[in-house]
């Protein structure tokens, strides 16, 4: 088959980030012995910064590196002009493209991308297939006044009715957890779902064991990491309120803190304004400078605001890899199996004192930390990534077969 895989927040393997979702299924499908082309844009979600446009063939996968404008607020009007210049560029290169695919896999969300992009589908009879990698406009509620987040429904309808549309267009939905492909099973009627989660590359953690960052841990320190994007969507505020707890505690806590995004400033200078020598920023690290650093830690953070549209986050897995017990403010999926595996305890999101609690509780009892551990790490191994994006080829080629055999 000839794949197109399109995301404007997709990134490269080389990057200091774990691969995005889109490039590990369009190596899946090169590996599979499929022709594919990954789309993305030139500049990058997370970090902001502006990559090289040139396209290029990586590990089997045509990279094409589209020219998009800039933004530095995940929800603002320069977003929405990011991603209509994005398809715009897309449908530019794409019409002029001889041999189109057999079928375009779209990550969601694309709600400014969605309509030029239904009609280029329809003009060259293209099925495509949505992968719900995140929900909009759920996450437009964060930047609503507090009186107007009970209306936010109503105030985002058309949003809501564009997306909508879009779902009720695709030949069939793949969701990275089971909340959001409930929300597209609403507007999707094709019978074709199914469940992948992000998954882990599990060899990473039984290759890389060493810590190269220079930190030494004495016996008696606990050490707690918060690895991940630092934004709006995230409970931040709660993240360095706890780092002020663990300075004024008498145990032995060390708080590290990896990571990038627009509110990576605010968190450098509110540890410098409070003198917090337990809580060290570690900046954006490589994924095995990551995994390396996780082999000596004990406790894991899953921070996120109570209007959180996330479900099933990417860290997570790699917490379960590395064994480390999670506290976690979410709910839907990673939420759920906190309390059904018993990995992890839930914390209410933007309580400090609650989230401090919970690392005092499992700070206190060794016996259920040490279970918490091993439960991380057997449950892990439902998540191995190699599975998980094998099974991702080959349901998008049971749908095209059948798409195929019906016309």
């Amino acid at each position: 088959m000839k794949i197109w895989i399109i995301n404007p927040y997709g990134n490269l393997p080389s990057e200091s980030w774990r691969p995005h979702r889109s490039y590990m299924a369009s190596e899946a499908f090169s590996k599979k012995g499929h022709t594919v082309t990954y789309w993305i844009s030139n500049f990058d979600h997370r970090s902001k910064f502006v990559r090289g446009s040139q396209d290029s063939c990586i590990k089997g996968v045509n990279v094409k590196i589209l020219e998009s404008s800039k933004y530095s607020n995940h929800i603002s009007i320069d977003r929405i002009k990011f991603e209509i210049n994005f398809i715009k560029k897309f449908l530019k290169i794409g019409s002029r493209e001889s041999d189109k695919p057999d079928l375009i896999i779209i990550g969601e969300p694309s709600l400014f991308v969605s309509y030029n992009f239904v009609k280029f589908t329809k003009k060259y009879s293209i099925p495509f297939i949505i992968d719900m990698v995140d929900i909009w406009p759920e996450l437009f509620k964060i930047s609503l006044p507090s009186f107007f987040k009970r209306f936010d429904k109503i105030i985002f309808s058309p949003f809501y009715l564009k997306r909508a549309r879009f779902l009720k267009r695709a030949s069939a939905i793949i969701s990275v957890s089971k909340a959001y492909l409930e929300i597209a099973k609403k507007s999707n009627k094709s019978n074709f779902y199914k469940i992948l989660y992000w998954g882990v590359e599990l060899n990473s953690f039984k290759r890389v064991n060493s810590n190269d960052l220079g930190f030494l841990k004495s016996n008696s320190e606990l050490w707690i990491i918060y690895a991940g994007t630092l934004g709006d969507n995230y409970d931040t505020k709660t993240l360095i309120k706890l780092g002020e707890m663990v300075e004024n505690s008498s145990k032995e806590y060390k708080l590290f803190i990896a990571g990038d995004g627009n509110l990576k400033e605010f968190v450098i200078n509110l540890i410098s304004e409070k003198q917090l020598k337990k809580t060290i920023y570690l900046g954006r690290l490589k994924p095995e400078e990551l995994v390396g650093f996780y082999k000596n830690c004990d406790i894991a953070l899953s921070t996120y605001s109570k209007d959180s549209t996330v479900s099933m986050p990417i860290k997570a897995f790699d917490y379960f890899a590395a064994g480390l017990p999670v506290l976690n403010s979410l709910g839907l999926d990673l939420g759920g199996m906190i309390e059904k595996y018993k990995i992890g305890l839930n914390y209410t999101a933007g309580d400090h004192n609650d989230l401090f609690k919970k690392l005092e509780l499992l700070s206190n009892n060794h016996k259920m930390l040490a279970e918490m551990k091993n439960n991380n790490l057997e449950l892990a191994k439902n998540f191995d990534e190699k599975a998980i994006y094998k099974e991702y080829v080959e349901f998008c080629e049971e749908v095209l077969f059948k798409i195929i055999s019906v016309r």
